[in-house]
């Protein structure tokens, strides 16, 4: 065999090593991007709501959920959850505000909607996701069949939304990222 038999692998394999790993240090750089190419492509959850169906599993999103309510009221709530959904709803109290309460302020749904909206968000998404998140931990409580409904829109909205939507998404959508993240993860 020939140098010339090698060349060309050598020079696929040279290629490959200094492709591959700045792709990877670029998506690493981006944690609260939506949409391919970041830490958060994809589905939050698929299939239906079946890991809820246990009285169980309904006590653990319960609890989940009384953990994001008392985020805002207690300091001590912040020590149980990670770093990123403390810093989320510090960042957005609007989010944390409509999650948590049972009849949601128009006001303040107003200013969430018109803040997706000026990002790119298209307004059919953002209208049900507001909707759909509107008082979801309430009362401390869940209903399997709302989370599964809140996590299918918001599959939804990143699906439909623009680049610059994408590339740089308002500090309340990555607050409800975060919050159905967590719930969503607390029985599977």
């Amino acid at each position: 065999m020939t140098i010339r038999t090698f060349l060309p692998l050598f020079v696929a394999f040279a290629l490959a090593a200094f492709v591959f790993p700045a792709s990877v240090a670029a998506q690493s750089q981006c944690s609260d991007c939506v949409g391919s190419g970041s830490d958060i492509a994809g589905a939050l959850f698929q299939g239906d709501g079946a890991p809820w169906s246990s009285s169980e599993a309904r006590d653990q999103l319960n609890s989940r959920a009384a953990q994001l309510n008392a985020l805002a009221s207690t300091p001590d709530a912040s020590r149980s959850m990670p770093p990123v959904v403390v810093d989320a709803f510090a960042a957005a109290p609007l989010m944390h505000a409509l999650l948590r309460t049972e009849v949601a302020d128009r006001a303040e749904q107003a200013s969430i909607q018109d803040e997706w909206l000026a990002h790119g968000l298209p307004q059919p998404e953002a209208d049900a996701l507001i909707n759909a998140i509107a008082g979801l931990t309430a009362n401390d409580r869940i209903d399997p069949e709302a989370l599964y409904n809140s996590l299918t829109v918001y599959n939804t909205a990143v699906e439909s939304a623009s680049e610059d939507f994408v590339a740089a998404p308002p500090a309340s959508f990555v607050a409800v990222r975060h919050a159905l993240h967590m719930l969503s993860e607390s029985t599977l």
